[in-house]
């Protein structure tokens, strides 16, 4: 790899970054405007139910208005999540630099999220594998050579030269033998003092590979630094996406059961109002969360020298191979 091979593979890692946050975050517009359309037609079942018990004299004129009430509340919150799918789609044309015009279609994430890798397996990949370090490896090399040459120039110079051909005053003569000529010279040069020229730009070369030295240590602290911040919100995010997920899947257990007490007459409607709105709030936290964890991941693979499309894959000590998808 070249070093300027290096500076784009460092510049495309950033650019898949920021691409992915936005792909990610207009994934999570569209989970979340789906998640209250779903909401929105329980809301209309469940009013539907109350109508009919009104009709049957079992629901009292309350009953029915806060139901209608509750299926009002979430209009605001469907066109809020249609103007936040719209805004997420104008954002990822913008960081993909496309026209407003463009039609973009995007595609529901499959597979499931990646499992945490350790903290030695990625350090070990991300110092192999960033580009940053083939960078400053080749600024130290192109240095060297640097520091070769400006001492070559000490060292004492042979010039050898020579000529072969004809002389000839008259042109027919040109093609005889008897007119050829050659002479051959050797020079040899060695400058013994040049006012310290060489030495300070050998002295200047060592200052820049002390400087990227420098840069070299400088880097890898950061790396270490971005794959142990990107490690921690990535498990952080990870549990927060598995709690959540129980969380969602008890709300809606709740709401299932409190939806059939109301209809079997044991239960308050407020019981089942607010039943709805917990499994609203939990089905929103799911999806966050979800997406939340699928940026950590694809932080973390940046900061490892990943592309976010990219499984991630490490060798242990062992040599046993650790894949997950992602």
């Amino acid at each position: 790899m070249g070093a300027t091979e290096a500076q784009i593979g460092t510049t495309r890692l950033d650019a898949g970054l920021i691409a992915a946050e936005a792909y990610f975050r207009l994934l999570e517009a569209h989970a979340a405007l789906e998640t209250i359309e779903i909401q929105r037609q329980t809301r209309q079942e469940s009013l539907d139910v109350v109508e009919a018990r009104y009709e049957l004299g079992d629901a009292t004129r309350l009953e029915l208005l806060q139901a209608q009430a509750a299926l009002a509340e979430l209009e605001p919150l469907v066109d809020e999540a249609k103007g936040g799918v719209e805004v997420r789609r104008i954002q990822l044309r913008a960081v993909l630099n496309l026209p407003r015009d463009y039609a973009l279609e995007v595609a529901e994430m499959e597979g499931p999220l990646p499992a945490v890798p350790t903290r030695e397996r990625a350090l070990a990949f991300a110092f192999e594998t960033r580009p940053e370090f083939d960078d400053l490896e080749l600024q130290h090399q192109a240095l060297d050579k640097q520091k070769t040459i400006e001492r070559a120039e000490t060292r004492p110079q042979i010039d050898l030269a020579g000529f072969y051909g004809h002389t000839a005053r008259l042109p027919e003569n040109l093609d005889d033998t008897f007119y050829s000529d050659w002479a051959i010279g050797v020079g040899f040069r060695w400058d013994f003092f040049d006012g310290g020229r060489r030495k300070g730009a050998v002295a200047r070369i060592d200052s820049l590979q002390d400087q990227v030295e420098w840069l070299q240590a400088d880097l890898a602290n950061r790396v270490e630094q971005e794959v142990e911040q990107a490690l921690t919100e990535y498990t952080a995010g990870l549990s927060r996406w598995q709690a959540a997920e129980i969380s969602a899947q008890a709300a809606r257990e709740a709401n299932r059961v409190a939806q059939e007490n109301y209809q079997e007459g044991v239960a308050l409607q407020a019981d089942w109002l607010n039943a709805q709105e917990r499994d609203i709030q939990a089905e929103f936290t799911l999806v966050q969360s979800y997406y939340d964890a699928r940026i950590f991941a694809a932080r973390l693979g940046r900061a490892v020298g990943l592309q976010p499309h990219i499984a991630w894959r490490f060798t242990g000590e062992t040599g046993e191979e650790e894949s997950e998808g992602s």
